[in-house]
């Protein structure tokens, strides 16, 4: 997005200690992440195949960044379907 600004009800800004951002965006975090974001996932059971990691891992880990707001889940049915909460992730350094 060139311009975030003009969109901001798609961006988030994660302010965290650098403690808690060591904590919460651990490589295997960010790796959901990105998959959400590149990948069409319709449950948390195709997100962690897609990641080739148990369910119950995946869904941990969705709990931590649905906490911060990262993340978001959708019904259908009886299936959780995540999805990213917003499009552009800012976090400031300081």
């Amino acid at each position: 997005m060139a311009q975030p600004d003009l969109a901001p009800d798609r961006l988030i800004v994660l302010s965290l200690s650098e403690q808690a951002q060591h904590r919460v965006l651990t490589p295997r975090r960010l790796e959901l992440v990105r998959t959400l974001r590149s990948k069409e996932i319709t449950s948390v059971s195709e997100l962690a195949r897609a990641v080739r990691r148990s369910i119950e891992s995946v869904s941990r880990d969705l709990r931590v960044l649905r906490s911060v707001g990262l993340i978001e889940f959708s019904r259908d049915g009886t299936t959780k379907r995540p999805i990213l909460a917003k499009d552009v992730i800012v976090m400031p350094i300081a």
